[in-house]
């Protein structure tokens, strides 16, 4: 579950050969990744894998976050931070449903893995 305040990760892992650089967009817009905290720490992080990590998530932070390279989307995370106490039954099926989406951004980025390996082994006539 996402809780407002902790941080948050997003996998993005390319496996095309000769790829270009991952760069990551929020709601469709390329994200700032030098914006930092009141204290100065990072807000954003990019991982050795090219994943993202958002520090001290808040509701401002709430949106869709896209993994792309070139002109492939590898990954696309929706990021909802709950609203409602923990004994809430609300609360109960929207972590159900985020825990779905989780395994649902897993298997897409395994297919987009996978079409980007078909696409890079056509050869050109």
């Amino acid at each position: 579950m996402r809780i407002a305040g902790r941080p948050v990760h997003f996998a993005c892992t390319s496996h095309c050969v000769g790829a270009d650089p991952i760069r990551w967009l929020k709601d469709q817009r390329p994200l700032e990744l030098s914006a930092a905290l009141p204290d100065g720490t990072p807000k954003y992080i990019t991982t050795a894998d090219n994943g993202l990590v958002i520090w001290n998530a808040t509701t401002a932070d709430e949106g869709v976050y896209t993994c792309m390279s070139g002109r492939f989307q590898f990954a696309e995370f929706g990021l909802r931070l709950p609203g409602c106490s923990y004994d809430d039954e609300k609360c109960y099926w929207e972590t159900e449903f985020n825990q779905w989406c989780d395994e649902f951004d897993k298997y897409q980025k395994e297919f987009n893995n996978w079409v980007c390996v078909k696409v890079s082994s056509v050869a050109p006539f």
